[in-house]
């Protein structure tokens, strides 16, 4: 499949809403050979839950203060599965424009 972004439904989400039908994006997936919750995969990005918990992608803000307390961490090193592709939320960040 072409890699195109203008194929990513707009909003949070790996899904739109197409009249009264939910069309779910086309690099959306879920690799059913993984846990729960850590089986959603970007086929865009070419990544799934468990990559990008991997990845020293997440920091610690304060959210009093909005301070970063620390370095950059993985998902594991914290302790969190914070990557959720499997409940259809976007990683990508494309087209994230939020719909009125």
């Amino acid at each position: 499949m072409k890699l195109n972004k203008k194929l990513i439904p707009k909003g949070y989400y790996c899904y739109e809403y197409v009249g009264k039908k939910i069309v779910n994006c086309p690099f959306w997936s879920i690799d059913e050979n993984k846990p729960r919750q850590q089986n959603g995969h970007c086929g865009y990005l070419k990544k799934g839950d468990w990559n990008l918990n991997k990845e020293k992608i997440w920091r610690i803000v304060n959210k009093n203060t909005g301070k970063v307390m620390g370095k950059f961490k993985s998902a594991v090193e914290i302790g969190l599965p914070l990557s959720t592709l499997w409940d259809q939320t976007k990683m990508c960040n494309i087209n994230n424009e939020e719909i009125l």
